[in-house]
């Protein structure tokens, strides 16, 4: 397929890389010189340097009226250079368009997208806000994926070395877990990925991506972890941004009698909050605060959040909260560099919003 993406920064590098490695025509449309000769030199793709906002530069890049481009992808860092990009590619022809939107009020209403001609609006902080709350549902999962409005999900367990799994071959499960309807669709083993197939024997401390429906995910954590699934009663976050806020409310939302508490250094952040906020405990503080968070409660928090703006304060925040008794800590990490961290410090999941 020949796609156009919009933006050379962190999410548009990666994104035209894959897009490259699976052998489209992809084409970068960047404005920084310094991204756009990175992507240059490092990408089997070619790049068009000035703002995706422009007519005459989308031109270059090959969308004009008539054209032949199946997708423009606009993932840069200004929501109104996306939307734009994606209103001009549609009405050039392009058959698909899909704008990444980080303010908010662009997703607040699906017609937003409807009525501009954009197939696909996606907020980062909305997704990554679904995403800690399942890893918050599920707490022995390290990795989460919506599928199906919510309806169902994509976990990622490990298995334990007491678990009935181990030593069992995969065309076996149905027979022991009868009522449990799910499936394995990848395992992580000692670094390396596989795709299951029905003679393959699980191991002790596999990590298994299993597709289940989330009313049945609940049921995860006694047949990967041997541990009694429990109901939340307790979470704290740490970060009063767009991404803790989204939390708090989400939060909120689904769970009625859960206790919350957030926590931001911002004074004028925090009223604001305390007052769009109905049920959450909203506290100006310092997030690494020893005496704040014991009296907060968090040797009993079902979870801790992290997400401020920082990713090595996200990653120290949740590192002190383990230790300081909370049962599982999540931490926003921006930079892909941060990502594989949580197999060296003590973090349980480590989510990025990009």
């Amino acid at each position: 397929m020949k796609i156009v993406v919009v933006g050379g920064g962190e999410v548009g590098y990666n994104v035209a890389n894959t897009l490259s490695e699976e052998e489209h025509d992809v084409t970068v449309v960047e404005e920084d010189e310094e991204r756009a000769e990175k992507v240059d030199n490092e990408l089997d793709v070619i790049t068009v340097r000035g703002s995706g906002a422009r007519p005459q530069v989308l031109e270059e890049a090959g969308i004009f009226p008539g054209c032949d481009v199946d997708i423009l992808v606009a993932c840069t860092d200004r929501d109104e250079v996306n939307i734009l990009a994606c209103w001009i590619a549609k009405r050039a022809g392009v058959k698909r368009v899909i704008s990444r939107a980080r303010a908010l009020e662009f997703t607040d209403s699906p017609t937003w997208a409807k009525d501009l001609g954009i197939d696909v609006m996606n907020s980062p902080e909305r997704s990554v806000a679904r995403e800690i709350l399942e890893l918050l549902f599920v707490s022995s999962a390290v990795h989460t994926a919506e599928l199906l409005d919510g309806r169902s999900g994509i976990y990622a367990l490990r298995v334990s070395p007491n678990s009935a799994l181990v030593g069992l071959a995969l065309k076996d499960l149905r027979t022991l877990y009868p009522n449990f309807i799910a499936i394995i669709v990848y395992i992580e083993r000692d670094g390396t990925g596989y795709v299951p197939y029905g003679e393959m024997v699980i191991e002790a401390n596999d990590l298994c991506y299993i597709v289940t429906s989330r009313e049945q995910a609940w049921k995860l954590e006694e047949i990967y972890q041997m541990k009694k699934s429990r109901p939340l009663k307790r979470v704290l976050i740490i970060g009063g941004g767009k991404l803790g806020f989204q939390v708090a409310w989400k939060l909120e939302s689904q769970f009625r009698n859960l206790d919350i508490r957030l926590i931001d250094h911002n004074r004028e952040k925090c009223e604001r909050l305390a007052s769009e906020l109905k049920r959450t405990l909203v506290l100006c503080g310092d997030g690494a605060d020893e005496t704040l968070l014991r009296q907060e409660g968090i040797e009993e928090a079902d979870g801790l959040v992290c997400a401020t703006e920082s990713d090595e304060a996200n990653l120290l925040f949740a590192v002190i909260g383990k230790a300081l008794g909370a049962r599982k800590t999540i931490a926003v990490a921006r930079r892909k560099i941060y990502m594989k961290l949580d197999n060296y410090m003590s973090v349980d999941a480590i989510v990025n919003p990009n």
